[in-house]
């Protein structure tokens, strides 16, 4: 039997304790991120997005503890998808590819885009709506960004 990353203390739907997995995956993902690349720009970039997942998932975890939804954080397992994320992140980073981490990046925004309107859709989570929604925002906002950061890259490789 698979064991999973937080233990459900409570009825916490498990969408809110995949949100608080996947941001702290992002964290620790995002800041290896910013340690190996080249661009002191897009360092700042990676950490600063680091920072904003790590804030994420404190106030989610937050939000679930106040609820009486009480999680306990188990380092030792990921579930597929964030593992399989981090694995082909960690790739990237030993081939010294800044347009390999950007590439991942977008792919990482676009599953939690999908995980945040899955969770606004949520019925049993009608308390976390505004906070959601605030992420959500941010999350658009970001992959924006490394949308401009991979037309930059694609642009510089042609001139």
């Amino acid at each position: 039997m698979e064991q999973l990353k937080y233990q459900i203390i409570s009825k916490s739907p498990q969408i809110l304790i995949d949100l608080i997995e996947s941001s702290r995956e992002a964290f620790m993902s995002l800041r290896a991120a910013a340690d190996s690349c080249h661009d002191a720009n897009l360092k700042n970039f990676f950490t600063e997005l680091a920072n904003e997942r790590a804030c994420f998932g404190f106030e989610l975890e937050g939000l679930s503890d106040r609820h009486n939804s009480a999680t306990f954080f188990n380092d030792e397992f990921l579930s597929a998808p964030v593992s399989r994320g981090r694995n082909h992140i960690q790739y990237h980073q030993s081939s010294s590819s800044d347009q390999g981490l950007l590439e991942e990046y977008a792919l990482a925004e676009a599953n939690a885009l999908e995980q945040y309107r899955s969770a606004i859709a949520e019925p049993g989570l009608n308390y976390a709506k505004s906070i959601l929604q605030r992420h959500l925002d941010r999350v658009l906002r970001s992959r924006k960004e490394v949308q401009s950061w991979l037309g930059r890259s694609i642009s510089e490789r042609v001139h």
